[in-house]
This record gives C-alpha cells, structure tokens and sequence, in this order.
C-alpha cells in the first residue's frame, strides 16, 4: 500500500527519543502524515483498524465460548448434571446434545451479525451505501 520515503520528526532527544510524526509517500506522489504516539486513534495511523480488530476478536471468542461450553459442556461434560431434569419428556443433557447445540450456534451466528453490524456503523466500515439490495 505504502512505499518510499519516511522522514521522522523527533519530539523529544534524552533517555529515550519518541518519533511523533512520519510521512509516508504513496505511489501517486501523495503524502500522507502518520501520527504514532501511544492513544491516537486516527484512521491513518491504524489505530481505529486496530480497535476494531480487537473487538472483533473480543466478540468472537466470547461467542466461541458460548457455544463451547454449550455444545461440548452442556453435552458431554455436565450430561450427568442436566440428566435430573426433564423437558417435554427428554433429558435436557440428551437435549442439548442433539439440538440444543445446533439451536444455540444458529442464535449465535444471528448474536454476531447484529454485533458485527454495529461495530461496522461504530467505526464507519459499514458497506451499506444505499446501492445495493
């Protein structure tokens, strides 16, 4: 995406000396200034790429969560457990081994879209211009 020339701006000489600004040089001949102190969030330095990322992976593992202590937990681990009690006649430990799981990874992939969408709107990615369908 980026190549060429970086020129480097100290803020500071000491102990330890901080770059602040850098100034990247595309390919059409334009440049762009890149911001990398700590907290700036700014588009161009990555810093809004890398929150969204990280809450991405921050809903995925929760969800994959979810649905493994579900699927494997409530199925396998605590079948036991669930056995004492009885819904419409099955073992809900049965239950949840033969559909529960299969209903909670369905109610899941539903939890993350609606997620995803409004993460989309938070950080202005949403591909939705008004085009489309």
């Amino acid at each position: 995406m980026y190549t060429g020339i970086a020129s480097w701006s100290l803020r500071e000489l000491g102990a330890v000396a901080l770059a602040t600004n850098v100034t990247i040089f595309t390919k059409r001949g334009t440049e762009q200034a890149i911001d990398w102190r700590p907290g700036v969030t700014d588009m161009d330095s990555g810093g809004k790429q890398r929150a969204y990322w990280r809450k991405n992976l921050h809903y995925l593992v929760i969800l994959l969560g979810i649905w493994a202590l579900v699927s494997f937990g409530f199925s396998i681990l605590f079948v036991d457990e669930l056995d004492q009690i009885s819904v419409g006649g099955f073992r809900l430990g049965f239950w949840f081994a033969q559909q529960g799981s299969i209903y909670v990874f369905v109610i899941v992939i539903f939890i993350y879209v609606a997620l995803m969408n409004r993460l989309d709107r938070r950080y202005d990615v949403d591909d939705r211009d008004g085009s489309g369908p």
